[in-house]
């Protein structure tokens, strides 16, 4: 991470503390491996609430009406707060996040990781993971106490962060959520009659029934506002059955857990592989989860995640005015998306403060290259082709560090070479030349959609044929992204048309699996009749 901050260094150093402790947590929690990877490190800009520029002070003052309560607060998540928590607000795109936090004055605050920051990082995960494993997290992490203790504005001395810093053990604690299976755990543990259970071969290999509530739903009012009882019993058995997963591993390494749901990402679940990880079949995990509910309902499950490194050796030294003009004019232009959703009229206000801060360090004559690449995207997200072409040409040239930008400037010379010579397949030289760019975007990480397809879209409108190898890229970004429809079709039209039927006719039926009615499903059925038709010639 990289921290841009106008508070002190004793308050600073605090704050990088408490993000360490955090993410030791969340490791615990959920390792690296199973979650969205990001190759540009996270932004903070602290602020404290008398310096921010006004148009931060404005997100603020909006956001924070609606800032929800930690964990276990006692309050409903929809009540109107002035929170006592250190107020985070986050901004993010698909290659990259900033998080804007402000301290308001000589109270102290915690640090907490907000449902939907943990919700993103499950959902934003290539390849996907497990449908039962993300919502059940998802209901888990919203009865947690992952946290952190209080910042304090005095500051503080050597002694006060070797104490935060001991050779102890860091704990959180996993609780049930309060309803599963469309009624209160607390009717549960007083009537002492189990829930109808769905079984687990069940919900390892069914979709999730459709629900009333989108994916980041929250288990405590789910009996009272979701009428689909198949819904709810499935949401609610995943988290039961995660809490059982973290009970069996409390104190213990979860390697081998984590290495069921890396599996079960890429397989389906099978009574074999449910006895290599687990020591148990179907029948005796479906009696094993109704023993351990009543055990549940009563006890939480303890995280115990070693203490970060002493963040009081943490180097803090004066920002230069490129990282200054990037980090700042960063958060503004990632703030236009927010202000088009709810300020649309603004948006134009602040896509100007963007520029000015970033064009403002270019006429200095900072030539720094994430700055570039910045001022590039800024361009991009403005509709502003001409301009963003010569700042993500610079940032390329520079060794751009984001996968966007390689994909942005191959976007921008592929439509200018189909606009000028329309009807025209592209050479080799152009082929190779736009690949380049997106086969470096693929490099880097997280895997983008966009890039497949354009990768996909390039060979179609190419004169040279690709091999199985060029292939294979595709198939790549279908694993990443298996209900990409568009990535599907033009990957099985190239297959198709480039003589490996037995490739396309898989495609072709991984399509039909998951496209609804309509000209999506009749584009796989044409390419279906197709292949039978050339089966038939043969």
């Amino acid at each position: 991470m990289e921290v841009l901050s106008c508070w002190g260094d004793g308050i600073t150093r605090q704050f990088i503390a408490r993000v360490q402790e955090l993410n030791q947590q969340l490791d615990a929690f959920l390792p690296p491996r199973l979650r969205v990877r990001l190759a540009v490190p996270t932004s903070f800009v602290l602020y404290d609430n008398f310096q921010p520029t006004a148009n931060l002070r404005d997100i603020v003052h909006d956001m924070q009406r609606f800032l929800p309560h930690p964990p276990g607060s006692g309050h409903d998540a929809a009540e109107e707060v002035a929170a006592e928590f250190l107020p985070n607000f986050r901004f993010w795109e698909e290659d990259e996040q900033a998080v804007y936090s402000v301290l308001s004055g000589p109270e102290s605050g915690r640090l907490f990781l907000s449902h939907a920051y943990f919700s993103y990082l499950l959902e934003n995960r290539t390849p996907p993971l497990p449908r039962w494993f993300v919502d059940g997290m998802v209901a888990l992490d919203q009865n947690s106490s992952l946290e952190t203790a209080a910042i304090t504005v005095e500051a503080p001395t050597l002694s006060d962060f070797a104490s935060l810093h001991n050779e102890g053990v860091h704990q959180a604690l996993l609780r049930l959520p309060t309803s599963m299976f469309g009624r209160s755990t607390e009717s549960f543990a007083g009537s002492g009659r189990p829930p109808a259970f769905l079984p687990m071969a069940e919900l390892f290999s069914s979709p999730r029934p459709a629900s009333d509530r989108r994916p980041g739903w929250e288990m405590r009012g789910v009996g009272a506002r979701d009428e689909n009882e198949g819904a709810v019993r499935w949401l609610s058995q995943s988290a039961l059955f995660l809490h059982w997963a973290f009970h069996r591993g409390e104190g213990l390494p979860r390697e081998k857990f984590w290495q069921f749901v890396e599996r079960a990402a890429a397989e389906p679940v099978t009574e074999a592989m449910l006895r290599e990880y687990f020591g148990l079949g179907y029948d005796e995990m479906d009696r094993a989860l109704m023993e351990y509910f009543p055990k549940a309902l009563k006890n939480g499950v303890q995280l115990r995640t070693r203490p970060p490194a002493e963040s009081s050796q943490v180097t803090l030294r004066n920002a230069t005015d490129a990282e200054i003009a990037r980090i700042k004019g960063n958060l503004e232009r990632l703030e236009i998306a927010y202000v088009k959703e709810v300020f649309p009229s603004l948006a134009p206000y602040y896509l100007s403060q963007a520029r000015r801060t970033l064009q403002k360090a270019y006429a200095n004559g900072l030539r720094d290259p994430r700055l570039l690449e910045v001022m590039g995207l800024c361009e991009c997200d403005a509709g502003e082709d001409a301009t963003a072409r010569p700042l993500l040409e610079s940032a390329v040239a520079a060794g751009a560090t984001r996968p966007r930008v390689y994909y942005e400037l191959a976007r921008i010379e592929y439509q200018e070479l189909h606009s000028k010579n329309a009807g025209e397949k592209l050479s080799a030289r152009q082929t190779n030349a736009l690949l380049e760019l997106l086969l470096s975007a693929r490099a880097i990480e997280p895997p983008l959609p966009q890039v497949y397809e354009q990768i996909a879209l390039i060979w179609l409108q190419s004169s040279v044929a690709p091999s199985g190898e060029n292939l294979a890229v595709l198939e790549e970004g279908i694993r990443y992204f298996p209900a990409n429809l568009k990535l599907l079709n033009f990957t099985a039209v190239l297959a198709t048309s480039n003589g490996f039927s037995g490739e396309a006719a898989r495609l072709v039926k991984m399509g039909l699996a998951i496209a609804p009615e309509g000209p999506d499903r009749d584009r796989f059925l044409k390419l279906q009749a197709l292949l039978a038709a050339d089966t038939g010639k043969n």
